[in-house]
């Protein structure tokens, strides 16, 4: 069986132009799944900025506590109860943080995920 001339010349354009859209389609699947990384990974340092001020307020109201305890004054109570306001009000927003950003939560595998154990531990 013979092929002509224009088959064998469609058939030798086409090799280049598979290979360039494999080549392209491998480019744009790294791509994605790198900005996927990406989005996670800032996903993921926000909630350890939120954890990380509410750590400081919580060794800031333990002070506060021992400060009350060896000397209770009114000046110090009321100092615990605002700096205790602030508290609340970081691990609310803490834990608003990881019940809305979906990225966080990977509910493929077996089990409670870590950003659901998180939430369920504080």
């Amino acid at each position: 069986m013979q092929i002509g001339l224009k088959a064998r010349l469609r058939l030798i354009s086409l090799f280049p132009i598979f290979m360039l859209i494999g080549i392209a389609s491998f480019y744009v699947y790294d791509s994605y799944v790198g900005y996927d990384s990406a989005i996670k990974l800032q996903s993921k340092l926000e909630e350890n900025k939120k954890l990380n001020e509410l750590i400081g307020d919580l060794s800031r109201e333990r002070g506060m506590t021992v400060m009350f305890m060896g000397n209770s004054s009114e000046a110090t109570a009321e100092s615990l109860k605002s700096q205790r306001a602030i508290v609340d009000k970081k691990i609310s927003a803490y834990i608003t943080h990881l019940k809305s950003t979906q990225n966080l939560h990977d509910h493929t595998g077996e089990g409670i995920c870590f950003a659901c154990r998180s939430i369920k531990s504080i």
